[in-house]
């Protein structure tokens, strides 16, 4: 072969091949594949012990530093008082994201820190609504794991889930508030799926602080690779 054929070559495809596979390479997103936690761990995290009622009265959330709010905050039904209050204070963002699912993406989920959502710089929908929950009972005994439920409709959704008296319940959307009354989290993930009638195809748990030292304050969008436990 001549010079000039294999100059010729080099400069119209393997050059620029090695550009794109290049930018393909380093441009690739950030993201952390949290440790999966099985039935089994959930079943092993400590009982809280039953505790406290919703608030009596609604306190002034808007008033509150995100700080604040995690000391305010003791319970799940109290937890639950939290995020109705965000369904009122985020109607500016309504039209932005879908409230009460969402599709999934480039096989990935993003979320936002407790800090951002509760500042009102992004919209609340059931992922930082499970976030929050997380780290407004964070401070109260309660492992921050959160549900992500797969629906057979190419839907998902979010819920924070916590243990009393040996039983598992939610906290999550208005409609996702659960008594702590399911033996396993099977259960409660068929019952949350029916009230949407939906039925699940796949759902898994994060350990929000195995992702993310950062989680309640992180100021960057955090992404999350969808769970894989089949129905």
């Amino acid at each position: 072969m001549s010079k000039r054929f294999l100059r010729s070559i080099c400069s119209d495809y393997i050059i620029p091949l090695a550009i794109v596979i290049g930018i393909k390479f380093f441009s690739k997103p950030f993201y952390v594949s949290p440790t999966q936690v099985d039935t089994k761990r959930v079943q092993s995290v400590v009982n809280i012990l039953p505790t406290a009622t919703p608030f009596q009265t609604l306190p002034d959330f808007k008033n509150m530093t995100y700080e604040q709010a995690i000391r305010c905050v003791k319970t799940p039904p109290q937890a639950q008082d939290y995020v109705n209050w965000t369904y009122f204070r985020d109607s500016k963002f309504k039209g932005i994201e879908n409230y009460s699912k969402f599709k999934r993406i480039e096989n990935l989920i993003n979320g936002y820190s407790f800090r951002r959502t509760h500042e009102g710089s992004c919209p609340v929908e059931c992922r930082g609504r499970a976030i929050a929950i997380a780290a407004l009972l964070s401070d109260d005994g309660y492992p921050p794991l959160v549900l992500d439920l797969d629906w057979k409709e190419d839907y998902g959704h979010w819920v924070f889930i916590y243990k009393e008296g040996g039983k598992l319940g939610s906290v999550g959307n208005q409609c996702d508030f659960r008594e702590p009354t399911y033996e396993n989290v099977r259960d409660l993930a068929r019952d949350l799926a029916s009230s949407y009638g939906f039925s699940v195809k796949s759902y898994g748990v994060y350990d929000l602080s195995e992702c993310y030292s950062d989680w309640i304050e992180r100021e960057k969008p955090m992404k999350f690779i969808p769970q894989n436990i089949r129905f």
